[in-house]
């Protein structure tokens, strides 16, 4: 082979594999092909809002949360979350300075929390 070739088919395999992991790497952040949820506060640099988001990219739609302020239960509720949708929950509590608040979300049997001081 000559130079000529030998440059031309590193470029065509340069192209095709730079195409490739182009395309693979946007295929994995797509989060619509994905099995997931997630669970954070709306606004975390205000700590006085129990203000929280969670983003839904399963089938199921049924959540449960609870708000805990320290070991009392100061609300319990069920929301429904379509696929790839995210809500924003407004606890109707405000947090406490002194005692922690932790809510608690609850997807099938996956369970995660966050907290706030």
């Amino acid at each position: 082979m000559t130079q000529k070739s030998l440059i031309v088919v590193f470029f065509i395999l340069f192209a095709l594999s730079a195409w490739f992991l182009f395309w693979t790497n946007a295929r994995e952040l797509d989060p619509t092909d994905k099995n997931f949820w997630t669970l954070s506060f709306a606004a975390p640099e205000r700590p006085e809002t129990l203000d929280f988001t969670i983003a839904n990219f399963t089938d199921d739609t049924s959540f449960e949360y609870t708000v805990h302020l320290g070991q009392e239960v100061l609300e319990k509720n069920t929301v429904q979350i379509e696929r790839t949708r995210t809500a924003t929950i407004k606890p109707l509590q405000s947090t406490n300075e002194t005692i922690p608040t932790t809510i608690t979300v609850t997807h099938g049997t996956d369970q995660k929390e966050i907290y706030r001081r």
